[in-house]
């Protein structure tokens, strides 16, 4: 089945209308979809993406996925569990299919505010000597001593010193993801697998730090994490584990509960792929531990997941957002400062079937109402390919400003926005500078903190080399020189 001719989408269209619209009673196209598309995700509508985009990707991908006659399965899929026999006949879904293009944009258009400010800023960019070739930076985090990130390619954990030295190296595995402290060592999340797997090859492992002493794996077996929370959640004294396990098709949100032995017994919370990060909170303020967990891969939505002890929790869906929207990260910070926590949420991720254009991929503020239940979105700064926001007052006038990073930025710009500064200008108004050169990387994670120790917060971004089909010589630079990191030093003056 294919949707890429001409003559075929004006013999579907012809067809389709008489079906959808002769008093025969059979379904409609928007009915149909109403009944099949909702069970994995939220309803999609036409304008998401556009007709091109829909006729030649989407569409024979939706066709596959859902088993339809006649479907050839897509490379991109995989191992994607296909039901051998689908609720929709190809009539069905050329019903769905007509319905869908006749609706959707010939374009994508940007929506949104943006004030730009000068280039000038007050951060002075860092390089350090050491590289990476290619570069492949999975985690950035700065430190009271320095700097450790990790490399996927490598699949060490490196430290440099406050100068930029490389000064230790660890191997740790594929895609290390996060770096918890442990009283003499730290916990560390590793994928297992960079690319999309749905192979059990990730794992939490000890590193200590003394000399001589092995790490060790606490629990392994994961599929895929990306992200895990440490707290005593069924309230015995013992330190917990919840893990993102992403996965590709097949990922959950899984709980770990440390027993007197120091083993942990796994349960699933949330058997859902796509898990991306977690925060917890004790919404409502019954001293037991909460979740906010952010999901993306198709079903993408923040969930809350209430407490109920003994390891139980009750799940309540808090916003939901498109099955395209991309969902890249989420953190909690009390925005407006009226003591509630406020959700600053990104989307822009864009690499299931190439860069397409989205209006939607940004940054988004979404204010909170009543904790834990309702929040209302305040404001969206358009910013293709967003994948990382954090709010703090870098520049100590008494608000928060933004860092925000893109993986996936426009690069048909002379100037893709792959990191942005904004400046709070108060009543929702931020002046937008751009001043990070794209031939330096393409930054994948960032790290906020102060660095040097004098009083105002430093950005450290890592880059990962990654193919950009129309800039194939940005490729090759980035890879060619090998800049694992840059920091961001500020230097304002300190408050007084």
């Amino acid at each position: 089945m294919t949707f890429g001719k001409s003559e075929r989408i004006v013999l579907f269209s012809v067809l389709g209308l008489l079906l959808i619209y002769c008093s025969d009673g059979v379904s409609s196209g928007k009915e149909l979809m109403e009944q099949h598309c909702v069970g994995c995700h939220t309803l999609p509508d036409p304008d998401l993406l556009d007709r091109s985009s829909w006729e030649n990707i989407v569409l024979p991908r939706m066709a596959a996925m859902m088993g339809v006659p006649g479907a050839e399965k897509q490379a991109f899929l995989g191992d994607y569990p296909v039901e051998q026999t689908s609720k929709l006949s190809a009539q069905e879904f050329e019903k769905i299919a007509t319905y869908i293009i006749d609706l959707a944009p010939d374009a994508m258009t940007t929506t949104g505010k943006i004030s730009q400010g000068s280039k000038s800023s007050f951060f002075r960019q860092v390089i350090p000597e050491y590289r990476f070739i290619p570069p492949s930076t999975t985690m950035v985090q700065l430190s009271s001593d320095g700097i450790i990130t990790a490399d996927a390619n490598k699949k060490v954990l490196s430290k440099w010193d406050r100068r930029h030295r490389l000064v230790q190296t660890a191997e740790v595995g594929e895609g290390a993801v996060q770096m918890h402290p442990l009283e003499g060592g730290s916990l560390i999340t590793v994928m297992g697998s960079f690319s999309p797997s749905d192979e059990s090859t990730g794992y939490i492992m000890a590193l200590p730090y003394a000399a001589g002493q092995a790490p060790q794996k606490i629990i392994d077996q994961l599929n895929r994490p990306v992200h895990a929370v440490y707290e005593d959640f069924d309230q015995d004294g013992l330190q917990d584990v919840v893990v993102c396990e992403y996965g590709k098709w097949r990922g959950r949100l899984s709980l770990f509960l440390q027993k007197q032995n120091g083993e942990y017994s796994g349960k699933t919370l949330l058997n859902q792929t796509g898990p991306i990060k977690s925060e917890v909170r004790d919404f409502d303020q019954d001293g037991l531990p909460d979740l906010m967990v952010l999901f993306g891969q198709g079903n993408e939505m923040i969930y809350t997941l209430m407490n109920l002890g003994g390891g139980n929790f009750d799940v309540q869906p808090v916003l939901k957002f498109s099955p395209s929207h991309g969902s890249s990260g989420f953190t909690m910070v009390d925005f407006d400062k009226d003591g509630l926590e406020d959700i600053l949420y990104t989307a822009g991720d864009n690499a299931d079937f190439g860069p397409i254009k989205r209006p939607y991929h940004g940054i988004y503020l979404y204010r909170c109402i009543v904790p834990g239940e309702k929040y209302e979105l305040d404001w969206f700064q358009p910013l293709p390919g967003a994948y990382d926001a954090q709010a703090h007052d870098f520049d100590q006038d008494g608000d928060f400003d933004i860092a925000a990073i893109s993986f996936f930025p426009d690069f048909s710009n002379d100037q893709p926005e792959s990191f942005l500064y904004l400046e709070n200008r108060g009543s929702g108004e931020f002046y937008v500078n751009n001043f990070v050169d794209e031939n330096l990387g393409r930054w994948l994670v960032m790290d906020v903190a102060d660095h040097d120790g004098d009083n105002d917060l430093d950005i450290l971004l890592g880059s990962l080399t990654f193919e950009v089909p129309t800039r194939p010589t940005l490729t090759e630079h980035w890879a060619n020189q090998g800049i694992p990191y840059i920091l961001l030093e500020n230097l304002i003056q300190p408050a007084k």
